[in-house]
């Protein structure tokens, strides 16, 4: 439509409304994904072995028992399902924001404007 005007408050909203469909089909695919033993146990080594790093470059001692305390909650069942729970808020959170960021940006750089 060649006069409607798109204000960056509106792109903001249709861009937090394609986050969260984004993140409802990425979060669907993770879900389904830890149906498998298989990629729960990966999962599991592969956030292991990050803690491991994370205490080897860390030095503090309050930081290396907070990461201490993480893998022995992730080396359990309900552990490493909390953990992923956590995580997937966290990420729906950032999909949303950043995908309305993104779109007052979009609205407000190529929105059209309307003639007066």
């Amino acid at each position: 439509m060649p006069y409607v005007s798109v204000p960056a408050r509106r792109g903001f909203r249709i861009g937090a409304l394609a986050g969260f469909f984004g993140f409802l089909l990425n979060a669907g695919m993770s879900v389904f994904g830890m149906f498998s033993a298989e990629n729960r146990v990966a999962l599991r080594d592969a956030m292991q072995e990050r803690l491991k790093e994370a205490l080897s470059v860390n030095s503090d001692a309050a930081a290396q028992q907070m990461v201490k305390n993480l893998g022995d909650m992730v080396s359990t069942p309900g552990g490493l399902a909390a953990v992923f729970a956590f995580s997937l808020c966290l990420f729906g959170l950032l999909f949303v924001f950043l995908s309305g960021v993104g779109g007052a940006i979009g609205a407000a750089l190529f929105g059209k404007k309307m003639k007066r």
